[in-house]
């Protein structure tokens, strides 16, 4: 199969978004497949792994989950996508990267970095999970239904709260429900009432209904029209003519460099590296000289490419002199200047211009954002600490104050007697079950020092994620940088 190239030069991120087994690789494997853009011996070798798997129709989600523990067998199936895969898809005059993202709610941070890195969100969902959770009977089969509405509840607030403005929603494996109109139109108006609740208007959602027949090797409104099987009552465009009817917000180039790492190889003897990620804003060159906070370490550019370059034999030809704002890149480097912790270089870090570095610290002051009454544990009502994410970057925190009266008066929950104390963190848990109804302002200590920025001055690093354990609290938009370290 030949890899056939675009001669466009923009990049558009689609996050392929949705719970295991609704068949999200699949559907984004075939994308790769029916347009022939898969390195010699690719398709080939996923074939063999499905075939030794004893389900040939595994063959085109191994094209993303290439990992032998995403395709080891289990009892609900093979182990599926454990973290992001970027694979490109060119068209003749556009160009996608495509961030396959891991379905299991346990992994709902991996969700959280390609949203991150995307301009438009792909959510791909089997109408079966709408429809069972409305069915009588089958007590087990509705719970987990419920369960996964819950987690694509989640994961369509999560693309909100990350400036997500057009979504494309597959309702996958059409086949397996006789391609009926009736399943279709359930599932859609299902769906509909919860990204209208969460805020996106009618024109910045596209449903299409797909399908995938891996051993046929068949696609049906992926690619080409509906076919009979949908056309006697569907006719609003395929798959890839809803991708393409998207117009991504371009970021802005004349900002300062900054982009966040999502994957680093260490090279020889530690001064040649490979950084990948996207490139928030500014515009970087071969030659520039960069810093990577909060590591410390200095770098030259040496070498630019796509960020899945490493797949393709002919890896030298994809290089490019420059990468602007939005693009999803790899840059080779070398180390001229080193920072305290440059062993513990690490994803989520942000690379910046040298005569710009972005803020470090641990301490911030926020507002929170809420999309539904967040499900608290009794760990966390202890002592209200937690996972913080923002983007690809994550570390522990805890709350050490708020304040409900937009930062008239702060109080805290670490000081004062045991009594005061405990009615603090009950005023506190109150007001984050009720937090849609009550502006709350909390000060966060993080575990780790963190690239941070106020929102106002730089959307992708001054918002950020709360998780109790793998549950989505709330989201948060940070006001104020607190100790600010300096290099």
């Amino acid at each position: 199969m030949a890899v056939q190239l675009s001669t466009s030069s923009f990049w558009t991120n689609v996050a392929v978004i949705g719970p295991t087994g609704n068949g999200k690789s699949t559907l984004a494997g075939f994308l790769l497949f029916a347009h022939w853009f898969i390195p010699p011996g690719e398709m080939e070798e996923a074939d063999r792994a499905a075939q030794t798997r004893g389900d040939p129709s595994l063959k085109f989600a191994f094209l993303f989950d290439r990992k032998s523990s995403e395709r080891v067998s289990t009892g609900s199936g093979h182990g599926g996508t454990q973290e992001i895969s970027w694979r490109r898809l060119e068209r003749p005059k556009r160009r996608y990267m495509l961030i396959d993202t891991p379905g299991h709610p346990r992994r709902v941070m991996y969700v959280v970095g390609a949203l991150t890195d995307a301009d438009i969100a792909l959510l791909v969902v089997d109408p079966s999970v709408c429809l069972e959770s409305r069915r009588a009977g089958q007590e087990a089969q509705r719970t987990d239904a419920s369960a996964t509405l819950a987690q694509i509840a989640t994961q369509l607030a999560l693309a909100r709260f990350y400036g997500i403005t057009q979504l494309i929603i597959a309702l996958h494996k059409m086949d397996t429900h006789e391609f009926l109109e009736v399943d279709y139109r359930k599932a859609k108006a299902y769906l509909g009432r919860i990204v209208k609740k969460l805020g996106w208007m009618e024109d910045q959602v596209h449903f299409v209904p797909t399908a995938v027949e891996a051993v046929e090797e068949k696609g049906h409104n992926i690619i080409t029209d509906a076919g009979p099987s949908l056309s006697s009552w569907y006719s609003n465009g395929t798959l890839v003519q809803a991708l393409e009817q998207v117009q991504p917000k371009p970021a802005p180039g004349d900002a300062p460099v900054r982009m966040q790492i999502s994957h680093v190889s260490h090279g020889q003897q530690g001064f040649h590296w490979g950084i990948s990620g996207k490139l928030f804003t500014g515009i970087v060159r071969e030659q520039d000289e960069l810093i990577i906070q909060p590591a410390g370490l200095q770098f030259r550019v040496d070498a630019i490419r796509p960020i899945d370059y490493t797949r393709y034999l002919d890896a030298s030809h994809h290089s490019q002199s420059s990468a602007i704002a939005g693009e999803l890149v790899n840059l080779s480097c070398m180390v001229t200047a080193s920072g305290d912790d440059e062993a513990k270089l690490s994803i989520g870090e942000i690379a910046s211009a040298v005569d710009f570095p972005c803020q470090v610290s641990s301490r911030l002051k926020a507002e929170l954002v809420f999309f539904s009454v967040p499900t608290l544990s009794k760990q966390f009502l202890e002592n209200f600490s937690g996972t913080f994410g923002m983007g690809h970057f994550h570390t522990r925190f805890r709350i050490k104050s708020f304040s409900l009266d937009g930062g008239g008066t702060w109080q805290s929950i670490e000081n004062g007697g045991r009594k005061e104390r405990t009615q603090k963190r009950r005023l506190l848990a109150k007001s984050i079950r009720a937090g849609k109804d009550t502006p709350i302002l909390v000060e966060l200590i993080l575990d780790k020092q963190a690239p941070l920025e106020r929102y106002v001055e730089d959307v992708n690093l001054g918002r950020f994620v709360l998780l109790d354990a793998d549950h989505f609290i709330c989201g948060g938009y940070i006001t104020q940088v607190l100790w600010i370290h300096s290099y």
